[in-house]
């Protein structure tokens, strides 16, 4: 399976110590370090709980220590910039969102346990030795069900949000839109691991619903 995006060949960065931004990159740093992210929470769980449409957590197994722990590791590091601490606030939101939306949904259809998965394909191996490109191979068989980031994402849709008239699914378009705007802002990281929404993820950001990682 191909990238959304063009080739990128080998790339030499000459500028670590001292990096060379482009005229985006500056501003949104500026405006970016003018905002300080607070990580408050109580505040991110009421947002959460706002876009999810439901309140319990299923704290039964410390959930909520593993939070706050979470939390403590990113307001520890004072090497963060605001851009960073932003864009880690908001992931802790998504998935407090998604764990919401999860238990709700299991409250309602409680059988969904009792499903059975059938012959998973399950990949393991050690890091960079190609796991994903293996990953890549297997989902481009049509036979198989994987996941793709956009879902990877916002795996439970809101209750009473739909595809649209174009049947183009809201959560594809979130994920897409911001894409779109990291490859404005930095377009090299397609070269690294490019997470276009139609591209193959694997489970972490499943897993990661349980701050257990």
């Amino acid at each position: 399976m191909g990238s959304a995006g063009p080739d990128i060949a080998d790339i030499d960065f000459d500028d670590l110590t001292s990096p060379r931004l482009t005229d985006v990159q500056r501003q949104i740093l500026e405006f970016t370090e003018s905002r300080p992210v607070e990580f408050d929470i109580d505040r991110m769980l009421a947002e959460a709980v706002e876009q999810a449409g439901a309140d319990d957590l299923d704290d039964t197994d410390g959930f909520g220590d593993r939070l706050t722990a979470h939390v403590a590791a990113i307001e520890s590091d004072d090497g963060l910039r605001q851009l960073t601490q932003s864009t880690l606030r908001q992931r802790i939101v998504r998935l407090l969102r998604n764990r919401l939306s999860l238990t709700e949904l299991i409250k309602r259809y409680p059988e969904i346990e009792s499903i059975s998965i059938e012959k998973p394909f399950i990949v393991v191996g050690m890091l960079r030795s190609g796991t994903t490109h293996l990953v890549n191979l297997i989902a481009a068989d049509p036979r198989r069900r994987a996941l793709p980031y956009w879902e990877s994402q916002e795996p439970i849709p809101a209750r009473g949000e739909g595809p649209d008239i174009f049947g183009v699914d809201p959560r594809y378009a979130r994920a897409k839109a911001e894409h779109d705007a990291l490859m404005v802002s930095a377009p090299v990281v397609a070269a690294m691991h490019d997470r276009f929404p139609e591209a193959i993820e694997e489970e972490v950001e499943l897993l990661d619903l349980d701050l257990a990682g």
